[in-house]
């Protein structure tokens, strides 16, 4: 499964919205929305925002980088 999928997937399995996803990770909703087409990644940077080191969603992330 592509990493889009699978931050869709948590983010619709933790009840967020893209514009929720977004604000939490202070990037753009457009952004989100590129992410989970695989149109463009993440940057690694975003690994170390608060939000992703607390959740599910850090696994996604580290896997993507290992």
């Amino acid at each position: 499964m592509s990493f889009g999928k699978r931050l869709k997937n948590l983010r619709i399995e933790k009840n967020l919205t893209q514009q929720q996803l977004a604000e939490k990770l202070n990037v753009s909703k457009a952004n989100i929305s590129k992410y989970e087409s695989d149109i463009i990644e993440p940057n690694i940077n975003l690994i170390n925002t608060p939000y992703i080191r607390l959740t599910s969603l850090n696994s996604i992330f580290v896997e993507r980088n290992a």
